[in-house]
């Protein structure tokens, strides 16, 4: 499990969201229901090894008053980014938990949904709509934290071994 917590800033306030990413391996292991929710949303069960994006913070009082792009897990009933297609590296669950941030704000300051942004104004496109945030909104990752204590762990047993410039890319640019 790796932690990551990004920074948001709209023009009023800084938002702070944090995650636990999991890798799962096996079917067994996912949070989300492969049926219930990757099939039913998706389409089809994400190849393995796919990440999850488990929601830690906010807590559940956020979620209750604002509508944001949740599923719960029916393990645990803690939230997740609802993103249904396969995430395979940490580095893509990474991209999309700084998207689902930046989309999470632009619909609680703005009453903009992150899908009318991302899918169909910028084509699933992340670059895109992060330019669009910032240019018609003000809203920017302002900061961003990748624990990856643990990724270094397994670089003795799988292939995570990447330059320290494509970690960075795209995670921790203002």
């Amino acid at each position: 499990m790796t932690r990551v917590s990004i920074g948001v800033q709209s023009k009023e306030d800084q938002h702070r969201f944090v995650a636990s990413i999991h890798e799962s391996i096996n079917l067994e292991s996912l949070h989300l229901d492969p049926m219930e929710f990757y099939q039913k949303w998706g389409g089809s069960i994400p190849g393995l090894p796919h990440q999850e994006i488990e929601i830690v913070e906010p807590g559940e009082e956020f979620f209750k008053s604002n509508k944001l792009h949740i599923h719960r897990s029916t393990k645990t009933g803690t939230p997740f980014v609802c993103y249904p297609k396969r995430l395979e590296t940490l580095l893509d669950a990474v991209r999309m938990f700084r998207t689902w941030c930046l989309g999470s704000v632009a619909t609680i300051v703005e009453g903009v949904d992150l899908n009318t942004i991302y899918t169909q104004e910028c084509g699933d496109n992340a670059e895109r709509m992060e330019k669009i945030l910032r240019e018609r909104y003000g809203i920017h990752v302002c900061s961003s934290i990748v624990n990856l204590s643990d990724v270094l762990e397994k670089q003795s047993t799988q292939s995570y071994r990447r330059p320290d410039s494509e970690w960075c890319d795209g995670i921790g640019r203002p």
